[in-house]
């Protein structure tokens, strides 16, 4: 998938131009593209527990701040989007994305035998393999399963659509006023 190459906020300057109901169109565009990327997250995010679905949410936009930020603040959630190790897998275009993650653990071994060993009972296999498993994951990595990046890719076109849509819908009232 390629990085969209879109200047939203160039268009959403032309809609604000037309008045304070154009802006709160926009701002509902904004806020209703931003409910559809969590849902398409939370859709293609793999699920043990459910704390990176828990996780994968949006700050609302509003009349004069017309920008929404799209999250997964679990502490895994950048392991689980690029994969570790030897299978990190980067989509082109968000290489600085995934360096803030680079390098970055939480917890201990202790701790990360203990998941493994819950995974293991949730999995129905015996935990006794549950130390190999941990060894061959920090030897080898884990494979990357993305769910957010394609979220967003997916719903840039449609947001970007909407926006055009929105504009030439107010330029119409505008042209039609005069």
């Amino acid at each position: 998938m390629k990085t969209p190459k879109i200047n939203i906020s160039k268009l959403l300057n032309q809609i604000d131009s037309f008045g304070e109901d154009a802006q709160r169109l926009a701002v509902s565009i904004t806020n209703a593209t931003a409910d559809d990327m969590v849902a398409d997250a939370k859709t293609k995010a793999p699920v043990n527990y459910g704390q990176l679905r828990l996780s994968i949410g949006h700050t609302t936009a509003r009349v004069g701040y017309n920008k929404s930020f799209f999250f997964a603040n679990a502490p895994y959630s950048a392991f689980v989007e690029f994969g570790t190790g030897a299978k990190v897998s980067i989509p082109k275009g968000f290489e600085e994305l995934a360096s803030q993650f680079r390098g970055k653990q939480s917890g201990n071994f202790d701790t990360f035998l203990d998941s493994i060993r819950d995974w293991c009972r949730k999995k129905g296999i015996d935990e006794k393999l549950a130390y190999i498993i941990a060894v061959s994951i920090l030897k080898t990595g884990v494979k990357a399963q993305p769910f957010f990046i394609p979220a967003y890719l997916q719903n840039v076109p449609i947001y970007e659509k909407k926006l055009r849509t929105a504009l030439a819908r107010e330029t119409k009232k505008y042209n039609a006023k005069k």
